[in-house]
């Protein structure tokens, strides 16, 4: 049967440019704001996404733009592509590990091994954290749960196959994955939907189909909310809806069964909007999908799709009942904002990017102050003192009492940090049997210092990125290129102003205390 586009029209003529958000939300009051979500959220399709990358910030996604519109101070992306309300569980549960489809949600859609079941139970506590330590959130999830089974159903069906339930049907859509790709087999299991749909004493199967997985997917839902309210009870949550993401196809007969789906999920998001003080339903049914405006039966939103959705989402999200300040790594968690930590050095800007950073390594003891009033966040940072924060974040281990280099007196603050370093292959001497301690550490030497450091504590090192966008990417000294490509990979280390590595520059204070807490946070 040939697929019929209602809005054909659409396909000749220019996108129109997105219209901007309307209104000033600033003074709701949300300062921290996680989106939980899948890659509707994540922002696939849009110029700025990047496929296999997770926890971006996509310029142009709907959280994106409402994390902008509020003026929050924190914004945490926590958005995978192919996500289900399964994974989520995942992320929240202990004793939860998710279905045998786990894998191939992870593997297939966001290209990346490592999102395998493994990686989420080690990625809990960074999920939890942005729970409890958020005054909003979104929840964008389940969409998959029941598209994937459909279509997995219909391809099922078309073959001549007995389904076989939730499980089997979303793994026999991935298999499609496998062999066609995305795009060829989303549109081979719309071409097999629009066929099933259409026969009579198959129309039950896909009811069945369709009914086992939303209620798998309301038990999961449920089950996020008590984990959610249990870390955090007086967070806010926006529960944004569902689109029918083929509403413009006719799909046999009856028509409206597609809509009957998203429609009931949407119906039981309210019901869960009676049940919670704080939790809201945001409608998003007139999203404009790329389905509209193109051949590649891409059903996420396009830009226009995006800003209404986050427009749907600020005009219903309530002035914050219970305003809390940022708590993120590092942050200062006074009631009143006062950052005591910092607030002994004169030099520490409250309003600096580095002001969380530093906070966080003075109050874990990793770093002091230069004096009793001054942190001097743009001093260079020395060997010496780089051993230094190494041996603070290992405890101070017992250790020789000194050194065997000869530059390293055994009097000298930084002696045992600098046996410690060595005997575990995280710093090296030099030749001659020097250590340089009083060297400045340069930005492609410190890269290499915690790769090694992440090697000891048995952290990834794997990850990599083309670094050659840097416009100093050539400056690069060789041995230190596979550091460096997995310092930017991991989120560890960013470009200066103007698109710069700087890799030769001294590594400053105020960089290090960054690159360190991102080690800790992060990686």
């Amino acid at each position: 049967m040939v697929l019929t586009i209602a809005l054909i029209a659409a396909l000749t003529a220019s996108a129109a440019a997105a219209a901007p958000i309307t209104g000033d939300y600033s003074d709701l009051g949300y300062q921290v704001y996680t989106c939980f979500g899948d890659s509707i959220s994540a922002g696939f399709g849009l110029a700025d996404y990047v496929s296999g990358e997770k926890w971006r910030h996509v310029d142009g996604s709907y959280p994106v733009m409402v994390a902008d519109a509020l003026g929050v101070k924190k914004y945490n992306p926590y958005s995978l592509s192919a996500m289900r309300t399964v994974e989520m569980r995942m992320f929240l549960e202990d004793d939860f590990y998710g279905d045998k489809v786990t894998n191939h949600v992870m593997y297939y859609f966001v290209e990346d091994t490592e999102h395998t079941a493994q990686c989420i139970e080690k990625q809990r506590k960074m999920f939890r954290d942005g729970i409890r330590n958020s005054d909003l959130l979104s929840l964008q999830l389940g969409f998959n749960d029941v598209w994937f089974t459909m279509l997995g159903t219909a391809q099922m069906l078309g073959r001549g196959e007995v389904y076989t339930g939730v499980d089997d049907a979303q793994d026999e859509f991935f298999g499609s994955v496998d062999r066609l790709g995305l795009g060829k087999a989303l549109k081979d299991g719309i071409d097999t939907l629009q066929t099933v749909i259409g026969l009579p004493t198959l129309l039950p199967t896909i009811i069945l189909a369709g009914v086992q997985a939303k209620q798998q997917y309301f038990e999961n839902y449920k089950t996020i909310l008590k984990e959610i309210y249990a870390l955090n009870p007086d967070v806010t949550i926006a529960a944004i809806g569902y689109y029918n993401p083929v509403k413009n196809l006719r799909l046999g007969r009856p028509q409206g069964l597609l809509d009957l789906d998203f429609g009931q999920m949407n119906d039981f998001l309210k019901e869960m909007q009676l049940d919670h003080e704080n939790f809201y339903y945001v409608p998003v049914e007139e999203t404009e999908t790329r389905f509209e405006t193109t051949l590649d039966f891409d059903m996420h939103p396009t830009e226009k799709g995006h800003v209404y959705m986050a427009q749907q989402m600020l005009n219903t999200l309530p002035k914050n009942a219970n305003p809390l300040p940022p708590v993120i790594p590092g942050a200062p968690d006074q009631p009143d904002g006062t950052d005591t930590v910092c607030s002994a050095f004169t030099d520490i800007n409250t309003m600096e990017w580095y002001h969380n950073a530093v906070h966080y390594v003075l109050q874990k003891g990793i770093m002091s102050g230069t004096t009793t009033t001054t942190f001097s966040p743009d001093m260079s940072v020395t060997r010496g003192m780089m051993a230094q924060m190494i041996y603070a974040m290992e405890g101070r281990p017992a250790t020789a009492p000194n050194a065997s280099y000869r530059d390293v007196p055994s009097t000298m603050y930084y002696a045992s940090a600098a046996a410690f370093v060595s005997a575990n292959g995280i710093m090296t001497g030099y030749d001659g049997n020097t250590f340089g301690p009083e060297d400045q550490l340069t930005r492609e030497q410190l890269a290499t210092v915690l790769r090694s450091y992440a090697v000891y504590k048995k952290k990834q090192t794997t990850k990599t990125q083309d670094i050659s966008s840097f416009n100093d990417a050539s400056s690069v000294s060789f041995w230190a290129k596979d550091a460096v490509a997995w310092a930017v990979a991991s989120g560890l280390m960013a470009g200066r102003d103007g698109g710069m590595l700087a890799p030769l520059d001294p590594i400053r204070r105020c960089e290090v205390a960054q690159m360190v807490m991102n080690f800790n946070t992060v990686l």
